[in-house]
């Protein structure tokens, strides 16, 4: 992500080539072959500013100057109207046709073609300039502020430490009231300074031996006055050489902290680079000589015994009730003979959906009849051809019905 250095850097580069030069064409749709080819961008042109509006208030007015704060910059352009304000997010930048794009750290700007890729808008100037801004993740904005100065987002940024001012006694007081981690404090923009982003926070922390993790209310004085000083000095020169790595002192740890601890990343004399995550981003520090203050490791003991007691709080509750053991094959047979004899059993597992009760009719015809004698049935007792006194009687049904039938039909005749 572009930070204070490689803003400053596209800064120098928009004065040095269209300073002086009025804008005679403004091309507000996608170019250079991305997937939205041709289409206006309104997620990067934020605030509901279209086509016709950017054109209007940028086309026929001279650029005079380029102005930067933290990580954002905006043109002074002559006459009355509004001026662009550009943030670059994560991966964008200004080309200028016919010369070398800036390098970064973690993307390449594709200058080979023109307009470079996922061109967003692109700037047309009197003496044939033409300047471009891309971005492929979307995440950069252009808008446009009547007075930049002077409105959100740059009246919400703190302290520029390169523009300045950027005194020590407010940073201090500042601090003093923070508990959280000092690598969070410093990405924030708007709390004490502005234009650190995650690789100068870590040069910063390790140029004044400070762990990222020591809240910040915990530095001492002599801590506070060395990351004060950290920070203006690396910002400093990083913007005296153009953002340019190559040209950054060799003693840095910019140079050594891209392996992301898959290489065993050290420092030229052997101390170790140890990567981890803080404030949501990676982190590089070396640990011999970023020495944990005593109150940042009685902070992480305490959130180790904070998460050890929810583990156990929830490991007693769990153990609390515990679950009744199902009942063995030997304690079924037992229940099934108490079954028998009458008794009444406890500790009997039900079954959810038990099986259907087997009848064996054989051996129910067979039992002998219990001395109460059988139970009278609700139905007539069905007769049988071994009936003698019913013999008579049982064979003549068919007859009967023979001559009931017979009857009707003379009924009907």
């Amino acid at each position: 992500m572009p930070e204070l250095p490689e803003v400053d850097a596209a800064r120098h580069l928009v004065i040095r080539h269209c300073s002086g030069q009025s804008i005679s064409k403004v091309l507000c749709n996608e170019s250079g072959g991305g997937p939205r080819d041709g289409q206006f961008d309104d997620i990067v042109i934020s605030d509901g500013v279209d086509a016709a509006q950017l054109t209007k208030a940028l086309q026929g007015r001279t650029l005079k100057t380029v102005q930067r704060k933290g990580k954002q910059m905006w043109f002074e352009l002559s006459g009355d109207g509004p001026s662009p304000l550009f943030h670059f997010g994560m991966t964008g930048s200004f080309t200028v046709k016919g010369v070398k794009a800036l390098k970064y750290k973690e993307f390449k700007v594709r200058d080979d073609e023109w307009p470079p890729r996922f061109t967003k808008l692109e700037l047309v100037f009197s003496k044939g300039t033409c300047l471009a801004f891309s971005d492929p993740r979307r995440l950069g904005r252009i808008k446009l502020r009547a007075s930049p100065s002077l409105e959100p987002p740059i009246s919400d940024l703190g302290p520029d430490p390169v523009v300045g001012p950027f005194p020590l006694q407010p940073f201090h007081e500042a601090l003093k009231k923070i508990q959280a981690p000092i690598k969070a404090v410093l990405l924030d923009q708007e709390r004490v300074v502005c234009g650190v982003g995650n690789w100068v926070a870590d040069e910063v922390l390790f140029h004044s031996a400070v762990y990222p993790g020591t809240p910040a209310g915990a530095l001492s004085d002599a801590q506070v006055q060395a990351l004060h000083s950290a920070i203006v000095n690396v910002c400093s020169v990083a913007c005296e050489v153009g953002a340019d790595s190559s040209r950054f002192p060799p003693e840095w740890l910019f140079h050594y902290r891209w392996g992301n601890g898959k290489g065993g990343d050290r420092l030229p004399d052997g101390r170790k680079i140890v990567f981890e995550t803080c404030a949501g981003r990676t982190t590089a520090w070396v640990p011999e000589a970023q020495k944990g203050t005593a109150a940042a490791k009685v902070a992480k003991r305490g959130q180790k015994r904070k998460a050890t007691d929810t583990q156990l709080e929830d490991k007693e509750a769990r153990v609390k009730v515990p679950k009744r053991p199902a009942p063995s094959k030997k304690a079924k047979k037992t229940e099934k003979a108490n079954r028998d004899e009458g008794d009444n059993v406890v500790f009997v597992k039900k079954q959810r959906n038990p099986p259907a009760k087997r009848i064996d009719y054989a051996s129910k015809k067979a039992a002998v009849p219990s001395s109460r004698g059988p139970k009278p049935s609700k139905r007539k007792a069905s007769v049988t051809a071994t009936d003698p006194k019913h013999k008579a009687s049982h064979k003549p049904a068919a007859a009967k019905s023979t001559k009931a039938k017979a009857k009707s039909s003379s009924r009907r005749k």
